[in-house]
C-alpha cells in the first residue's frame, strides 16, 4: 500500500515541480482521498467489494499494465534506441544517475529488462487466462451483476492504453507531426531532466 501511496504522490508532484518543497500539500489529499475510497469495503459485505476489486485489479491490470510498461519503457525508449542510433538511453539515463554498476551486472538488467520479463509476464497472463474463475470462486460465485462489475473493472483499466495512444495520435495529427509506428514510439530530444545536474542533487 505505502508504494503505491507513494507512487501516486511521486506522479503528481513530478506533474507540479513547485510541490516538492510542499510535500505534504499532496501527501495529505491523497491519503484522505485513498481513505474515503476505502470506507466501501469497512461496512455490511465490504468484503464483497474487496474481493471484487482483489479479483478485478490485483491481477489482470497489473499484469497487462506491468508488460506494457515493460514494453514502452524497455524496447520503445531503450531497445529501440539502441538499434536506431547504436545507444541505450536506459543504460545512459543510470549513468547521468551516478550509480556505478559493473558492465556484468547491466546486461544482467539488459537482460531482464529486455527478454526476461517480458517473456515471464506473457506466461503469467496466459496461466491467469486458462486458470479464470468467477469472482467469489467456482464454488460459490457472485451474482451475475456482481461478475458484470468485475469485468467493466477490468476493461475500463486497461483502455487507458488504447485511449491513451489514439489521443497522441490525434494529437500529433493536430499539430502536423508524423504518425509513424517509429515515430509514435520514440522519446523526443528533450526529453528528460532539464537539468540533469539539478535533478540528481535533488
Amino acid at each position: 500500500m505505502f508504494g503505491l501511496v507513494e507512487n501516486v504522490i511521486t506522479s503528481i508532484i513530478n506533474y507540479w515541480p513547485t510541490l516538492r518543497t510542499r510535500k505534504y500539500l499532496v501527501t495529505i489529499p491523497v491519503c484522505i482521498f485513498g481513505y474515503i475510497l476505502g470506507l466501501s469495503m469497512m461496512f455490511g459485505n465490504g468484503v464483497n467489494m474487496l474481493t471484487l476489486l482483489d479479483w478485478a485489479c490485483g491481477g489482470w491490470t497489473l499484469l497487462i499494465f506491468g508488460l506494457a510498461e515493460v514494453v514502452v519503457v524497455g524496447w520503445a525508449y531503450g531497445l529501440f534506441n539502441f538499434i536506431k542510433n547504436g545507444t541505450d538511453r536506459l543504460m545512459d539515463n543510470w549513468d547521468e544517475m551516478k550509480n556505478w554498476v559493473p558492465y556484468p551486472l547491466k546486461l544482467f538488467w539488459m537482460a531482464c529488462l529486455y527478454v526476461i520479463s517480458p517473456i515471464m509476464l506473457v506466461v503469467f497472463l496466459i496461466m491467469k487466462i486458462a486458470k479464470l474463475e468467477p469472482v467469489g470462486g467456482k464454488k460459490t460465485p457472485d451474482p451475475p451483476f456482481v461478475q458484470t462489475m468485475a469485468a467493466c473493472t477490468v476493461l475500463f483499466t486497461i483502455l487507458m492504453i488504447p485511449v491513451g495512444i489514439v489521443y497522441r495520435i490525434i494529437y500529433r495529427k493536430i499539430k502536423g507531426m508524423s504518425i509513424r509506428f517509429a515515430d509514435l514510439i520514440s522519446p523526443t530530444d528533450n526529453w528528460g531532466p532539464k537539468n540533469v545536474a539539478e535533478e540528481i542533487a535533488m
